[in-house]
């Protein structure tokens, strides 16, 4: 794959410039042949193209944007290696939803939106997790490469696919905190009574079983971070171990707000209480 590139101003320390389409995101082609073939449809000539110093930069596979698409929960994440960082090298993912497909599908420049609108997670060289961040962006296909038209035309299908169907979202109308706030270790708990269709919310299948979903939610409130997720309770009384889900933006913005409504706040300042004391405590 290469994009069509040249010197900015025609001056060739000022570095590259390359084609970008309507939409403001580079133009990738699946080889110099169709590059060459798009600038002829463009007028150009093969002395324009000698004359201007155009370059056709080859795109390693592996070096491509990559979006995983978890379509039971319409998370999206956006994985690619920045080989520029301060660390010598780090991945970035953003993680968004596709609330904010369909917010970002008339922006003037849609990637930009997306990127600046996203959970974004840095993951360093060194650092623990790089190396499974690393096996997985040179082993797992993603659904979708590259930040190209084609792949926002998909997202965007997908998105509003998932409307159109319906998909089963967690909201501030279908739960309620159904039990007091426990507030445990390092997080405060809670129980989540579940009006929505878990099987088609979770992938699981309890319908016409007796088996039953537990749904709960941990807030830890020093990184203010939220966990949601469930466990299985089978018809023997055997349980299976908790599953922790990802959630859409939309989602984890109503389980907070039904949190701090049954008592988030005041838990987080009781903690926050108990730690300052402990804090003054000497022994002698």
């Amino acid at each position: 794959m290469v994009k069509i590139g040249r010197p900015i101003n025609g001056i060739s320390l000022n570095g590259l410039e390359y084609v970008l389409a309507e939409k403001g995101y580079e133009m990738i082609f699946a080889d110099k042949s169709a590059a060459l073939e798009f600038l002829r449809g463009q007028g150009y000539a093969e002395d324009d193209i000698e004359n201007e110093d155009v370059v056709f930069s080859e795109i390693p596979q592996e070096a491509e944007d990559k979006f995983y698409l978890d379509r039971e929960s319409g998370a999206v994440r956006w994985l690619y290696y920045n080989p520029d960082s301060d660390a010598g090298g780090q991945y970035v993912e953003n993680v968004f939803d596709y609330d904010l497909i369909r917010e970002a599908a008339d922006a003037e420049n849609f990637f930009d939106q997306i990127g600046g609108c996203s959970k974004q997670y840095l993951i360093d060289v060194g650092t623990d997790d790089f190396a499974g961040y690393d096996e997985m962006f040179k082993t797992v296909p993603g659904d979708f490469n590259g930040c190209t038209g084609a792949t926002q035309t998909a997202l965007v299908a997908a998105a509003n696919a998932a409307l159109t169907e319906g998909r089963t979202l967690i909201t501030k109308e279908n739960i309620e905190i159904d039990r007091e706030l426990f507030i445990e270790d390092n997080h405060i708990n809670a129980y989540i009574a579940a009006w929505f269709d878990v099987d088609a919310r979770f992938g699981t299948q309890t319908h016409d079983t007796d088996d039953y979903i537990n749904v709960y939610a941990n807030y830890f409130p020093e990184i203010e971070e939220l966990e949601v997720g469930y466990t299985l309770i089978n018809a023997d009384g055997s349980d299976s171990d908790f599953v922790a889900v990802e959630l859409a933006d939309s989602e984890r913005e109503a389980i907070l707000a039904k949190l701090r409504e049954a008592g988030l706040d005041e838990c987080v300042a009781e903690m926050q209480s108990d730690a300052d004391e402990s804090e003054g405590m000497t022994m002698t």
